[in-house]
């Protein structure tokens, strides 16, 4: 079946490493990740809010002596700062800025602006050591996706009917396959031989 996919999450991180090795002045690079959640904005919004799940993420990434340091939330804001140790493999030509063991402390703000978006910013710094990572974050709920064999339809009033489609709807972040679904108006739909994946 279709993977149903809801809220997108994008982090656009420039990251500058005063005193660059080899090159003598600054070095820098812009990094843009993506993930999607198979779950409602609201849903992720929760789990965002929630500082374990935070530390959840962290210590499956092989993080150790994690410390909340600070939890500010309400329903539309979130300020998380979090302390920890992480181990890594330093490459020789980092050596001279790297440490195998460092200490980090994260700080990621976030917004709701609506029912479809969030947005904030987050800053890693590591004791010690010349990285600064900042970055942007949003989090912004897709829309109903449908594609299949025919479609029909009157746009004027979105009524109409596609054959054997694959579908999802943002609303609930469930998708599938049917024989057939009625566009009843511009908010409703009606699916006959509808088939979830399991």
């Amino acid at each position: 079946g279709n993977p149903a996919h809801g809220p997108r999450e994008e982090r656009m991180c420039p990251a500058v490493w005063p005193g660059a090795v080899g090159s003598g002045e600054d070095a820098g690079m812009l990094v843009t990740r993506t993930h999607l959640f198979a779950a409602p904005l609201d849903e992720c919004w929760a789990m965002f809010s929630d500082p374990d799940s935070h530390v959840e993420k962290f210590t499956s990434m092989g993080h150790r002596e994690l410390r909340v340091a600070e939890c500010e939330r309400d329903d539309t804001h979130l300020r998380l700062v979090i302390d920890r140790l992480v181990d890594v493999d330093v490459p020789s030509f980092a050596k001279k800025v790297l440490r195998p063991t460092n200490q980090l402390r994260s700080v990621d703000e976030w917004n709701r602006k609506d029912d479809t978006t969030c947005a904030g910013t987050f800053v890693v710094s590591t004791k010690g050591v010349p990285i600064d990572i900042s970055g942007t974050t949003s989090l912004t709920a897709e829309g109903d996706r449908f594609s299949g064999l025919e479609l029909q339809l009157t746009l004027e009033h979105f009524e109409g009917f596609f054959l054997q489609p694959e579908y999802f709807f943002a609303r609930n972040a469930s998708g599938g396959r049917a024989e057939r679904i009625d566009f009843l108006d511009s908010q409703r739909a009606r699916l006959t031989g509808a088939r979830y994946p399991r």
